[in-house]
């Protein structure tokens, strides 16, 4: 991956047609960590645990039970919001390290099951931008 843009650690404003991307729980109860940011700051919908709502889009990572998803069903999540992105190329997503805060995933499994769901680097959406933590040259070459 060429591209020296990362989604910053801290978005606290979204620009025109910019996308604030997080992991949520099922039910879409955002009360905490970046999903209380979407619903405070973004309009992330209350009830709403994945898809697009305000200037916000969910990938659950928590199932309705607030137990972490299984790997299969967060990389189904993914390939949904890849071809989502892919949909709607005048945005730009900002994907936040999704999943590995209070959900507990380590970075480089999301960053595994993200790259199953992308394909290789020339699949990459030039309109998603990624934490630094998820991009290639971080992982090793799978």
């Amino acid at each position: 991956m060429n591209r020296e843009r990362y989604t910053p650690d801290l978005i606290s404003a979204l620009g025109p047609d910019e996308v604030f991307v997080f992991g949520s729980n099922a039910l879409g109860h955002h009360g905490g960590g970046a999903a209380l940011q979407a619903f405070e700051r973004f309009g992330a919908e209350w009830g709403m645990g994945e898809g697009p709502s305000g200037r916000t889009y969910a990938i659950p990572t928590l199932d309705a039970t607030h137990h972490r998803v299984t790997e299969e069903q967060l990389t189904e999540s993914l390939r949904r919001f890849i071809a989502y992105v892919r949909q709607h190329p005048r945005n730009t997503f900002y994907l936040t390290l999704i999943g590995c805060g209070i959900v507990g995933w380590e970075p480089a499994t999301v960053r595994r099951l993200l790259w199953q769901s992308i394909g290789d680097e020339s699949q990459l959406p030039d309109n998603l931008i990624l934490p630094r933590a998820f991009s290639r040259k971080e992982g090793d070459s799978e």
